[in-house]
């Protein structure tokens, strides 16, 4: 009688066993698909400087809960606050930022930097919206369109390439002879892109021209909206006016004086305006400062008056050469912001354009069927 109820029984047992496995296995499925959540919808702000781009970015991450992908070419590097009109700690604390303080001054930054630094910023993203905002349109232009695959070199390679292009006398010239095409598309002070080119040809022994037909760009954003602050001409040259007063007045010169002092002059860095001309103002400085040191002491009350009156004197010198200084930083801006509104017009055609006090309450109206 036992041996017939644990026969009865057995087939119950195995009933459960194999009901608690399928609910085993479902539950890993619930949890590998829960850890992927869906990636956040991109929104993009374009704008030339000075706009109120990076406020507005902070206004909206608050409103939808978002995160910002920095794309300015300055705001990347570590030690450059103020010439990079970077948000303050608070602003970047109210909302995670990706692409901010990545870069020493003295590393190199780029399209593929970016790219890179996106990638990342997409798998980690948690937030529904990643806004993507900065100065730099040419790098979401880079994003959007993707960049073609750098050829693999080795470390001893690469060595040898680049001894090879440092004994050249002239590495421009010699680019525009194997590739007139790529020489065109570039600056010959751009020493930088003319290295990169050079290590593809002698590396794959293609001018680059035909190797960038043979590797197409693959884009990396697949969608996007895109929207472009539209600020009437004279407001935006009161904004650049105001911001170029402020960095001088923030400590701008002192920004630079360290840069020089600890990464040198020749960083990328002072390519960039507001410390390049921050750096010539130090030059300018440090000639004056020469000219102090030969002066003689006072040997009278006459003379002391005399001293007195050339420190005044000096003290208003250096005063205009500051008000002189975000002039210029003023000016150089100013055009900058011609040729980035040029720029944007040209590759974002599909951008909605709006004045800074209709884009906010659009972009909001518009995200709401993402929500």
């Amino acid at each position: 009688m036992a041996e017939s109820i644990k026969k009865q029984k057995a087939p119950e047992s195995a009933s459960k066993g194999r009901a608690n496995q399928a609910s085993i296995n479902q539950e890993s499925i619930n949890k590998k698909f829960a850890l992927q959540p869906a990636p956040p919808h991109l929104i993009a702000i374009v704008a030339p400087t000075a706009s109120g781009k990076s406020a507005l970015a902070l206004r909206l991450a608050r409103a939808l809960d978002a995160e910002i992908f920095s794309i300015d070419s300055l705001s990347i590097y570590k030690h450059i606050d103020i010439a990079s009109a970077k948000p303050t700690k608070a602003e970047l604390a109210s909302a995670h930022h990706y692409g901010i303080d990545v870069l020493l001054p003295d590393e190199h930054c780029s399209a593929g930097v970016f790219c890179a630094l996106f990638e990342e910023a997409m798998k980690q993203c948690q937030k529904p919206f990643l806004l993507v905002v900065g100065g730099s349109g040419f790098y979401l232009d880079c994003l959007i369109n993707g960049l073609s695959p750098m050829p693999n070199i080795a470390q001893d390679a690469l060595g040898a390439i680049n001894a090879r292009i440092d004994s050249m006398p002239d590495a421009y010239a010699f680019l525009e002879s194997i590739d007139a095409d790529s020489a065109r598309a570039i600056k010959p002070s751009d020493t930088y892109r003319i290295r990169k080119l050079l290590e593809i040809f002698f590396a794959t022994q293609m001018p680059p021209s035909a190797y960038f037909r043979q590797n197409p760009t693959a884009p990396i954003i697949q969608k996007i909206d895109i929207y472009s602050i539209i600020t009437p001409r004279e407001e935006l040259i009161e904004r650049i006016n105001a911001r170029s007063r402020e960095m001088v007045d923030s400590g701008l010169i002192d920004e630079a004086r360290f840069l020089l002092e600890k990464y040198g002059r020749d960083i990328q860095p002072f390519k960039a305006i507001g410390l390049k001309e921050a750096l010539a103002y130090i030059d300018m400085e440090h000639e004056t400062s020469g000219e102090k040191g030969r002066e003689k002491s006072p040997k009278n009350s006459g003379e002391m008056s005399g001293e007195k009156n050339r420190e005044m004197d000096r003290e208003k010198s250096d005063k205009m050469s500051r008000e002189e200084l975000a002039t210029l930083i003023s000016i150089h801006t100013r055009q900058l912001a011609k040729r980035q509104a040029t720029f944007i017009r040209a590759k974002f055609a599909s951008a909605q354009n709006l004045a800074l006090d209709k884009i906010e309450e659009k972009i909001l109206q518009d995200m709401e069927k993402y929500r």
